[in-house]
């Protein structure tokens, strides 16, 4: 520092060295917290992850000192300041032609070439909900064109018939069981009320939860479908159903993995996605729940 300098010189030359010196760590760290996530940590020692853990955790404890967020007030009262006086003056008028794209610029971006995502198929595509007397009939319909199976649960104590919902059980053979909670509206059509996914070999009754995270993540991500989706046929939510034959080796289409980096679980979440693949109509891919929104 030059001794000659004010104390307010002084004070400023220090802030802003503080910012620069900032602005450089975040350079250097600005890559670390992805190649953490996305990295096997088979693939480095554990020392070098314990290395990185403790550089984020010193520049934290940097950005957090007192000198630090001084700087930063100071630097954002200093703009509010320059900006408070500035006249807005409009841009003078460019009579220039623009340049015409070369054919090596870039192509501008085209929002149709994206597949398009939703929770659910189209309204226009979706199916009339069944009513009572076809319920038989269409359970006999899947069974016969499904590896998946589906069959009226009875209690052991049946309610009486006009009381209790019907209790449909759903199951892919070695991967999941799901029970299938119905209800019926004044014109008896077919309302669903809840679905609970277990595993194949877990002795459990409907609503009753599972042992494992994988099948209780799996029925929150059906339940949350249902609430925000009420006029989804039993037919659809069957279709959805089915998409769950590959629950253990299908890979997350955003990430490519089976198992999620947090939690460890396969992608449990499906989203709809038109135009994909061999279907023109659209298929349900997989998603981890961590993917959902990346």
């Amino acid at each position: 520092m030059d001794p000659g300098a004010s104390p307010e010189i002084t004070k400023l030359k220090a802030q802003v060295q503080a910012l620069t010196d900032l602005g450089t760590r975040v350079q250097q760290l600005r890559n670390v917290p992805a190649w953490l996530l996305k990295t096997p940590s088979a693939m480095f020692p554990a020392a070098t992850v314990k290395s990185e853990f403790e550089n984020l955790k010193a520049f934290s404890d940097t950005l957090c000192s007192n000198e630090v967020q001084e700087a930063l007030r100071s630097a954002k009262e200093s703009e509010e300041k320059d900006k408070a006086g500035l006249p807005l003056e409009a841009r003078p008028h460019q009579s220039k032609r623009r340049r015409t794209a070369s054919a090596d610029s870039p192509k501008p971006y085209d929002g149709h070439e994206l597949k398009t995502t939703s929770m659910f198929p189209p309204a226009k595509s979706t199916e009339e909900p069944l009513r009572r007397d076809e319920l038989i009939e269409f359970i006999q319909q899947f069974n016969r064109s499904h590896t998946c199976k589906l069959h009226i649960w009875t209690p052991t104590r049946s309610a009486p018939k006009d009381k209790s919902p019907t209790i449909v059980r759903f199951s892919i053979p070695d991967i999941l069981v799901a029970f299938c909670s119905l209800a019926y509206e004044e014109d008896s059509r077919l309302v669903i009320e809840s679905l609970t996914a277990s595993g194949p070999r877990e002795e459990i009754k409907p609503h009753c939860q599972s042992e494992y995270s994988v099948y209780q993540k799996l029925s929150q991500q059906i339940a949350k479908m249902i609430q925000s989706y009420p006029q989804l046929s039993f037919q659809e939510l069957m279709h959805l159903m089915t998409s769950y034959e590959g629950l253990f080796v299908d890979r997350c289409s955003n990430c490519q993995r089976v198992l999620s980096l947090e939690g460890h679980v396969p992608p449990v979440v499906r989203v709809w996605v038109e135009h994909q693949g061999d279907d023109p109509s659209g298929k349900w891919t997989p998603r981890h729940i961590t993917c959902l929104h990346s």
